[in-house]
């Protein structure tokens, strides 16, 4: 690989640790409105930005796609991009992956450009938090979340001690305690046991994870989805965090952004499918 891929490869490697540091809600909530790239692309955009950030394209498809011009003197943000290669082992040839580093620009860095190609697409939207249409409706929401991202029952429930919730691997079941039936409190409970359940279905991803590691993902799957809804999550204690990842390897640190990552994307999108459904 070239000099400016290792870079931005080193670049990555050092934000992973840095994230888990000092700037893992930062990086949450980055997520929550920013979801189209990869976790380490997602997390490259972040550091170069200050997670200021709200939708970015090369500078060919600003031109030909959004009808916009990247500004003259602004600063590309590097992110990594793959490509395939043919290899020579012994009489045959191997496909191989490979990996550069692509420029990129935030909307912010760009103006209107009469002269561009025709050729338009609409910017996505890509923070569709619903604050207003959901303050004042959050038993249609938690109905919804039933609906969409819960793949097992949901029941409320006695429950003894201090617990809101759980989730049941072996009767394949969600409950939670009845004491917060009706309240913002079951929107973020019912996310974060969903969450367990997602993970727990993925064998290979249940496999890896122990208890914490299961609590901080099945959390941070919770936090970035009620975010991005709209619903005010701030009662997680981002300071556990840091301590759960102090002698994690970095490779453990990585699943985990990538786990959360994935799965709090593909739940957004089932639940706007099935917010859009009621709306059609």
């Amino acid at each position: 690989m070239s000099e400016k891929t290792n870079a931005i490869i080193k670049q990555l490697h050092d934000g992973v640790e840095e994230v888990f540091a000092t700037r893992f809600q930062d990086y949450l909530n980055f997520l929550a409105s920013f979801r189209q790239y990869s976790f380490g692309n997602t997390l490259l955009i972040m550091l170069q930005t200050g997670g200021n950030a709200s939708y970015v394209a090369s500078y060919t498809d600003w031109r030909t796609k959004h009808h916009r011009q990247v500004k003259r003197g602004s600063k590309a943000i590097k992110i990594i991009a793959p490509h395939t290669y043919t290899e020579k082992v012994g009489d045959d040839d191997v496909q191989r992956i490979g990996y550069h580093v692509c420029s990129v620009f935030d909307y912010e860095q760009t103006e209107a450009c009469p002269n561009c190609d025709d050729s338009t697409e609409d910017i996505p939207v890509l923070c569709r938090t619903l604050d207003n249409s959901l303050s004042n409706r959050d038993s249609d929401l938690f109905n919804v979340l039933v609906d969409s991202i819960c793949p097992v029952p949901v029941s409320f429930e006695k429950i003894k001690g201090k617990a809101n919730g759980y989730y049941d691997p072996e009767n394949l079941k969600i409950v939670l305690n009845e004491k917060i039936k009706g309240t913002v409190q079951s929107v973020s409970t019912l996310i974060h046991e969903a969450g367990h359940a997602w993970t727990c279905c993925d064998d290979d991803t249940e496999k890896e994870m122990d208890r914490a590691t299961k609590e901080v993902v099945a959390q941070s799957i919770s936090y970035i989805v009620a975010t991005y809804f709209g619903i005010d999550n701030s009662e997680y204690t981002f300071d556990y965090v840091c301590s759960w990842s102090k002698d994690r390897s970095h490779k453990e640190l990585t699943n985990s952004l990538d786990v959360i990552r994935k799965t709090s994307n593909d739940m957004i999108e089932r639940i706007e499918e099935r917010l859009l459904k009621d709306v059609a």
